[in-house]
């Protein structure tokens, strides 16, 4: 993609920085959705916080470490349940390793510290 306009630009580069160019524009315009739907959703976590908190059961840890197929590398893991108040059903499952834990947590300590949603 050319990063210059003018006379001297050939017809095909100048289409072809059309293209890039609306792509380009549908990318942010779908990011800036998806900021605005983050924010709405924010504010909506933000709302329920601030109303009766209640038991809603409890959260179990489980770490373990296993020897793949070969026998020679140990593999680690570390799993969060939140199970219900009879320890019967899991109501959420969590890879402590993965990005949803990691971005669910960050969610959390901004609602618990009140700093508001922020661009990062």
């Amino acid at each position: 993609m050319a990063i210059w306009e003018g006379d001297h630009q050939s017809a095909y580069g100048k289409a072809r920085y059309e293209e890039e160019k609306a792509k380009h524009d549908a990318i942010l315009a779908q990011m800036e959705d998806v900021i605005k739907q983050g924010a709405e959703k924010y504010a909506k976590l933000v709302e329920e916080s601030k109303g009766e908190r209640r038991f809603i059961g409890f959260v179990i840890r489980h770490h373990y470490s296993a020897r793949n197929i070969m026998y020679n590398k140990m593999e680690f893991g570390a799993y969060e349940y939140i199970v219900d108040n009879d320890i019967k059903n899991v109501i959420a499952e969590y890879d402590m390793n993965g990005n949803e834990y990691k971005i669910v947590h960050q969610v959390y300590d901004k609602l618990v510290s009140g700093d508001g949603w922020a661009e990062e």
